[in-house]
């Protein structure tokens, strides 16, 4: 039996795809990027393996960072030292 607009309670079965990164998975995904061990996506998906992942694409480890909150952005640079300001 379905649910319908008189039962709305019942359980209805689960839509999709499941995921292939558990939530445990794509929280040591953000750890490794904001600790600095990886700056890209592409750099984890080539270690995935190494790392005790499932192998899975780009694709979806940045939109797991994308759901942990990691927008991406360009790493800011530090300032050029100048020889104006070495010989201050």
């Amino acid at each position: 039996m379905l649910a319908g607009p008189h039962q709305p309670s019942l359980l209805l079965p689960l839509e999709g795809r499941s995921r292939k990164l558990l939530a445990r998975d794509e929280r040591v995904l953000k750890r490794l990027i904001m600790s600095g061990m990886y700056d890209t996506a592409s750099e984890i998906a080539r270690r995935v393996l190494e790392l005790g992942l499932p192998k899975v694409s780009t694709d979806t480890i940045r939109r797991a960072l994308r759901r942990q909150g990691l927008m991406a952005r360009v790493k800011a640079r530090a300032p050029a030292i100048t020889c104006w300001v070495a010989h201050v």
